[in-house]
């Protein structure tokens, strides 16, 4: 079987992306990383401090398009 693995660590610099096969043992067979755009990571990790207004920042299905 082969799956993909998609990850960003803590600092949201960017995502991490590995496809792997699963057989009886577990081959990395590709990888790739793409760097976040700084505006999409300010953005997250402004969703990441508490506030009054959390939820309100958070997207919703009228500001997404």
């Amino acid at each position: 079987m082969l799956y993909i693995g998609v990850m960003s660590g803590t600092s949201l610099d960017g995502l991490d992306i590995a496809l792997v096969a699963l057989d009886g043992s577990i081959r990395l067979l590709a990888s790739h990383y793409i760097p976040m755009p700084e505006t999409l990571r300010a953005e997250l990790l402004g969703l990441c401090a508490s506030g009054p207004d959390e939820i309100a920042r958070a997207p919703s299905p009228s500001r997404t398009g």
